[in-house]
């Protein structure tokens, strides 16, 4: 539009109009979003592109809103008092921020990156759906990965093709309240209790990293939990910590012969997303990684897969090409022995000393180096 057409038009068409360029721009970002979350987690000059296109964007529907002199945003709102009337508009369409309190935090809080996208844009499941393995049938395959959670008699899989596109499924596993997490950037797959303090949680995603890894917020205080610490990093929750529910990484081909009773996340998430493409291939099949972290280690390339275990305060990764190749394997903590064997694809972890079992999850080496490498241990043969 011209700008000398503009100051013509009378306060409630500007109004509208400006109304159909944010649900322009809404649309735009939603398509986007549906499309691939890697949008915001590509190489930085996708970045660049797409910020510098919502930003002119944004600054064009900024400007067009504040050629509205007050007396037109007055009287198109009805309000004489001034400013309450003419944010109602643009309320409707403002991205929703986190409300984190920042004065609390455990980490440096320039180390926590805006990895692209906002809050919830990665949507959650809050409330997953089953099918059996017949069903599953239809859009899963032998090779397809996932993690596999066991309770007393219930097991159930969900899959990579799933969770690269939500992150965090919050769940019940009997009646335990679990959040199943994946970060696709560390592949990392960890399982939490969702109790604190009392309270059963609901967790999101930020759209925030630390160390390249997700930050899920809580629904409670949206404070910042890093998946890789298993603690919470910022808000009123500060240093709290997560209990660690035991997972495995394996194939839908171990969930036929090994769990036959298992159940799988179903499809059917309530959310327009296309479960058939991976969106991370690419970024997987390389070395390369999209956001910087405060330590490396070339002792193992940076997407080699580790199994973690937690021994009170000692983190031991163990090599899983390795460890599958040996079979078993101890390392000796400050806390003790931990000591795991593989069957059937399935790591089990414990404390020799009183063979009390021991939770674990799996990792990149980067990801698990860039918070444990400091203080945790490695198995090597």
């Amino acid at each position: 539009m011209r700008a000398g057409k503009w100051t013509n038009l009378s306060p409630v068409r500007k109004q509208e109009v400006i109304r159909n360029m944010m649900i322009g721009l809404s649309g735009i970002g939603k398509f986007l979003i549906q499309n691939t979350p890697l949008l915001f987690h590509c190489r930085n000059y996708c970045r660049m592109h797409v910020s510098a296109l919502i930003i002119a964007s944004a600054a064009c529907v900024y400007s067009c809103n504040n050629s509205l002199d007050r007396n037109d945003q007055q009287n198109a709102s009805g309000d004489s008092a001034g400013n309450s009337g003419d944010s109602t508009l643009l309320a409707q369409y403002e991205p929703r921020e986190l409300k984190t309190n920042w004065s609390k935090h455990t980490i440096p809080i320039d180390s926590i990156y805006d990895g692209g996208v906002g809050k919830n844009d990665i949507p959650a499941i809050d409330y997953p759906e089953f099918v059996s393995q017949e069903q599953a049938n239809g859009f899963l395959t032998g090779p397809d990965f996932g993690i596999i959670v066991t309770g007393e008699q219930i097991q159930k899989f969900y899959p990579f093709s799933i969770l690269n596109w939500h992150e965090v499924v919050n769940d019940f596993l009997g009646r335990i309240p679990i959040a199943v997490t994946f970060c696709p950037l560390c592949g990392s797959a960890i399982v939490f209790n969702r109790i604190v303090d009392g309270d059963t949680l609901i967790f999101g995603v930020s759209g925030k990293l630390y160390e390249s890894n997700l930050l899920m917020f809580d629904e409670k205080t949206e404070s910042l939990w890093s998946q890789a610490l298993g603690e919470c990093v910022a808000g009123d929750f500060a240093g709290k910590k997560l209990s660690l529910f035991n997972s495995a990484i394996v194939t839908y081909e171990d969930i036929e012969k090994n769990f036959p009773d298992a159940k799988v996340l179903s499809t059917q998430t309530g959310f327009d997303r296309n479960y058939t493409r991976d969106p991370y291939a690419d970024y997987v099949s390389n070395e390369a990684l999209y956001f910087p972290v405060s330590k490396k280690s070339d002792r193992y390339e940076n997407k080699e897969m580790m199994y973690v275990v937690q021994l009170e305060k000692t983190s031991v990764a163990f090599p899983w090409k390795q460890l599958l190749k040996n079979g078993k394997a101890k390392v000796a903590t400050s806390g003790g022995t931990v000591e795991v064997e593989v069957k059937n694809f399935l790591p089990a972890a414990s404390r020799i000393e009183d063979s009390t079992p021991i939770n674990g999850y799996f990792s990149y080496w980067f990801s698990w180096y860039a918070v444990n490498g400091a203080t945790g241990k490695v198995w090597t043969q």
